[in-house]
């Protein structure tokens, strides 16, 4: 991990435990108040993605897409990597809902988290459930939004895009993709 990558993410849970510590109403709680909700982000991005990756990776194996590969990194590129057959019936449909799996497991914590913190909670406690669910909502929001990231990789949001408009040129990368396993990295 670089170090404009661990500054980033310290910049970010800076950012989301302040807000976090807003939404709980407690601006008198100590340091504690504004610490714990910054870790609470970073602890979070971690099992965030975990469990975002974990959605891709069910749905997958429940739409009996064959799993090539499955990474979870917080400071680069996670993914579960699929590798059906071209031929296949129903792949536009298919990789479509494994490509949502991760999103709305994100959707669902962020909701949950959200209910969660307007429960009769402690303040402290308030703020860092709300700084996970504002983690995970962002989460979502970025994953759903179509684009590419540094690395040229597209998020979920293109990917169904290109499912749901492209499904040929799909298919034909997943053909290429077979025909030179390592061209599929």
């Amino acid at each position: 991990m670089t170090t404009r990558v661990v500054l980033r993410w310290l910049f970010v849970a800076v950012v989301f435990g302040f807000v976090a510590k807003l939404g709980s109403d407690d601006l008198d709680g100590g340091p504690w108040g504004y610490l714990l909700p910054v870790a609470t982000v970073l602890v979070a991005v971690f099992v965030l993605t975990a469990l975002h990756e974990g959605g891709h990776l069910l749905a997958a194996l429940a739409l009996r897409l064959k799993v090539v590969a499955v990474q979870v990194r917080v400071a680069g590129h996670s993914f579960v990597q699929v590798g059906p057959s071209p031929d296949e019936r129903a792949l536009p449909p298919r990789f479509v809902l494994m490509h949502l799996a991760g999103p709305a497991v994100d959707f669902a914590l962020a909701f949950g988290l959200f209910r969660y913190a307007s429960a009769s909670l402690p303040p402290v406690a308030r703020g860092c459930v709300l700084a996970a669910g504002l983690t995970a909502a962002v989460l979502c929001l970025g994953n759903v939004v179509p684009h590419r990231g540094r690395a040229g990789v597209r998020s979920d949001g293109a990917q169904i895009l290109r499912w749901v408009f492209q499904p040929a040129s799909q298919r034909a990368s997943l053909a290429a993709a077979a025909a030179d396993p390592a061209a599929r990295g």
